[in-house]
């Protein structure tokens, strides 16, 4: 058992070893489209933790929890941007990388992974608004969401994968 998991190590590794050049069949087209897709799928998730409150077919009612229905409405707002922000930085990010290899393939997966947590714990925070537990969850996947985009550009810049555009800081 040892061995094959020994195995299955050294090829990981050796799959996320850099090599020169683009990955055959996974360039910077594919992955800036699994990337807007996740994005995507992400921003409709977030739309799915609101809760719509049952309403009776009275003729005056008032209705009913206004408060959790706002705490709701304006946690998603604030993720949905937040998520807008991040794609954005995505997107001028890639505008820059001219090629693609395993790691950064790697390292845009792993932002990819932290996005995709992010419906779960915008939910946690909608519904449990005051606790420090849902708060430190949602901080902590917003502060992995951007080092790994850091990281990303990071890893992108010092490996000589950016084209002849360069960013202007002006």
């Amino acid at each position: 058992m040892g061995r094959t998991y020994s195995s299955l190590w050294r090829w990981l590794v050796k799959s996320m070893s850099t090599q020169s050049g683009s990955v055959a069949g996974l360039g910077k087209a594919r992955v800036e489209s699994l990337t807007d897709g996740i994005f995507g799928a992400v921003m409709t998730i977030l739309g799915l933790s609101l809760t719509i409150p049952y309403i009776t077919g009275q003729p005056i009612q008032p209705l009913p929890d206004r408060d959790s229905i706002l705490v709701g409405v304006l946690v998603y707002a604030l993720s949905f941007v937040t998520v807008a922000v991040f794609w954005v930085g995505h997107h001028i990010a890639f505008y820059y990388v001219r090629r693609t290899d395993r790691t950064l393939i790697w390292l845009n997966n792993l932002l990819l992974l932290f996005v995709g947590l992010l419906p779960l714990t915008t939910a946690l925070l909608g519904h449990h608004e005051i606790q420090q537990l849902t708060i430190a969850a949602y901080g902590f996947n917003l502060l992995a969401v951007q080092l790994s985009l850091y990281g990303s550009y990071w890893y992108a810049t010092v490996h000589h994968h950016l084209g002849p555009r360069r960013p202007s800081w002006n």
